[in-house]
């Protein structure tokens, strides 16, 4: 008869555990043993048992009968499971094996452990908050964000809100401090938010005020930027579209922009169409994001040490072409606000043109003389316009028949002539190609140019726009004119919308005057009570206008 053995132990049973008594069957194969000794073998951390097959032949397996005949508690060889220590939270049990036999428990006291988390958990969170300020600071896209002072005493009275019913009344509820135990408790604090000033917030794009030609600031270095350069929301839709102008009708906003006289305004190209340069008597140039919900001014240009005559926009969007009665021309990098082309005159320089076709050149009017500069080379002028006689202060210059011919208009007019109110260079030579184009007894002192391109239009003192052909012999168109606005000596500017319909004019009563392109006749005037220098038409959004006036401030008008 052979024996039956069971096995337990942790792992697979040794192949070398074979010292197993045997009893040896007595009768044939079909008798059924009567009785086993069960029998113990210990080897390496595993018990053997052996058990008595059952008499019973119908519970020929033992499944009713089978009883263990020893139980053992403890094995000799085999380590104890578990361990027993103190902490502060009592006696603990933990598992006797390698891994747990390095383990400390913390055996401080709770008051001791309480009071140096929370301080150093305090400490870890408001570095984590200055970090977090300064990193977003720096890395902000937003118009304006608060300052870091601003972060900080939020975080510390911030705490949680609750909200009670109304019969809860002189209940409020518990949190726990941060500089407590976590034992004390104190009704909570209301997290207190401070409305930010927008005149403590310094902001900018590149530098808010350069005071020089190197770029150098006058006050701290700024802690974020403003994003200047991008397509903004209200002309994205529409700057693919053909224009389609209509006429303003009322004003949408205004703004004091200089301290003092506002000579010249100027958009930027259609894709930052946003931006608007101005030009004061308060030797500053400045840039507005009109649609700004702040503060507008986004960037304040001051290179120049007097009053600034003239600004206008380079091609590609990114630089400003700036002159004024400190005898300097500039070309100004909006992004750094540095000049990175300073040309130097004898005289006053009135105003300034970039080349159409090369935008690498531009044309500067001073007294009796026009210069050609290169914004390469600025060490001296590549080309002079100069006449036999004196034709006066220059006060405005354009290019027509894509940059070969030259159109100048000044301030000089004699008792008995006027040949030299308006003239006609040619920009290769620079000779005068004629001088007999106005010949009234008035000065112009602004010219634009037709979308055509088959017309320039000129403002005189007289008080009209009057058209001429930009073919020779430059003939003045009589029969139509642009009149009803009163000029009374200003320097008042005029523009045309961008399909050429209407055209835009100042007037020294005040009021912006508005005239249809085809007949001449006036179709709108836009009330103001003082005078209005300059106009200039948005070049992508229909019947959106922006004027400046004698006093300094901007208005928007839609």
């Amino acid at each position: 008869m052979e024996l039956v053995q069971s096995y337990e132990s942790d792992s697979e049973c040794s192949n070398e555990s074979t010292d197993i008594q045997k009893i040896p069957d007595t009768d044939s194969q079909c008798e059924i043993a009567t009785k086993i000794v069960p029998l113990l073998k210990v080897e390496k951390g595993f018990a053997i048992k052996e058990f008595e097959l059952p008499s019973n032949e119908d519970d020929y397996f033992g499944f009713n009968d089978i009883t263990k005949t020893k139980q053992i508690e403890e094995i000799k060889g085999v380590q104890e499971k578990s361990k027993k220590i103190n902490t502060n939270y009592g006696e603990i049990e933990i598992p006797n094996s390698e891994f747990w036999r390095d383990f400390i428990p913390d055996t401080r006291e709770e008051s001791a452990l309480s009071e140096t988390s929370h301080s150093e958990y305090y400490k870890k969170q408001m570095s984590h908050v200055e970090n977090t300020t300064n990193d977003f600071l720096a890395r902000s896209g937003s118009e304006y964000v608060s300052s870091k002072n601003s972060f900080k005493r939020l975080h510390q009275n911030m705490a949680p809100d609750y909200t009670w019913p109304s019969h809860h009344k002189g209940k409020k509820p518990c949190v726990r401090n941060s500089g407590a135990s976590f034992s004390s408790h104190q009704p909570a604090k209301q997290p207190v938010f401070s409305k930010p000033n927008v005149k403590d917030i310094s902001c900018s794009f590149g530098s808010q005020t350069a005071t020089d030609g190197s770029g150098n600031e006058n006050e701290e270095d700024v802690r974020f930027k403003r994003k200047l350069y991008y397509i903004h929301s209200k002309v994205a839709p529409y700057l693919h579209m053909k224009p389609v102008n209509k006429c303003a009708s009322k004003l949408c906003s205004t703004w004091s922009a200089h301290n003092g006289v506002i000579n010249r305004l100027a958009w930027n190209i259609p894709n930052y169409s946003h931006l608007l340069a101005t030009a004061g008597m308060d030797a500053t140039v400045k840039i507005f994001n009109v649609w700004s919900s702040v503060d507008n001014n986004v960037t304040t240009l001051t290179s120049h040490k007097k009053a600034v005559k003239h600004v206008e926009w380079c091609p590609g969007g990114m630089k400003l072409l700036s002159c004024g009665y400190d005898r300097t021309a500039q070309v100004t990098d909006v992004d750094t606000a540095k000049v990175v082309t300073h040309c130097d005159h004898a005289d006053f320089v009135t105003t300034a043109r970039i080349h159409p076709a090369n935008p690498n050149l531009f044309v500067t009017g001073t007294d009796n003389m026009m210069l050609m500069w290169d914004m390469r080379t600025s060490q001296a002028p590549v080309k002079h316009f100069s006449y036999k006689d004196h034709f006066g202060l220059v006060q405005d210059v354009l290019f027509i028949s894509e940059g070969r011919e030259l159109v100048s208009c000044s301030d000089l007019v004699t008792r008995d002539s006027a040949d030299r109110s308006i003239m006609t260079w040619d920009t290769r030579s620079g000779v005068v190609l004629s001088n007999q184009i106005y010949q009234e007894r008035f000065s112009c002192v602004r010219l634009k140019l037709d979308p055509d391109n088959a017309h320039f239009l000129a403002q005189s003192q007289a008080g009209y726009v009057a058209i001429f052909s930009t073919s020779k012999p430059y003939k003045m168109d009589k029969a139509k004119r642009f009149d009803g606005h009163k000029m009374q000596g200003y320097s008042i500017g005029f523009d045309i919308s961008p399909d050429g319909s209407l055209v835009y004019s100042g007037s020294a009563e005040g009021g912006v005057h508005c005239y249809t392109q085809y007949g001449g006749k006036l179709i709108r005037k836009l009330t103001s009570r003082d005078v209005i220098t300059d106009v200039m038409c948005h070049p992508v959004l229909a019947s959106c206008l922006a004027s400046c006036t004698w006093g300094g401030s901007v208005s928007l008008w839609v």
